[in-house]
């Protein structure tokens, strides 16, 4: 098993709404002041495998739109 974690900043009441509409899947997710922590447990040992199903769970664009910005995923 992998676990990859994304990380977002933004506004805690946009990060609420990307939160909901553009993180799907995520096996845990939190937000603590300006910034949403997403992970994602994959049952794989394939490291590009499992970025590349949770890089189809996430809509960077729709949390962009939110005004969130993508900080880091791995």
């Amino acid at each position: 098993m992998i676990t990859i974690t994304v990380g977002f900043e933004g506004k805690p009441n946009n990060l609420k709404d990307a939160n909901v509409c553009a993180i799907h899947h995520a096996s845990t997710r939190r937000i603590a002041g300006n910034r949403l922590i997403a992970q994602y447990i994959c049952e794989t040992d394939d490291y590009d495998q499992a970025m590349n199903i949770v890089m189809d769970t996430i809509d960077i664009d729709r949390a962009e739109g939110f005004g969130c910005r993508l900080l880091w995923i791995g």
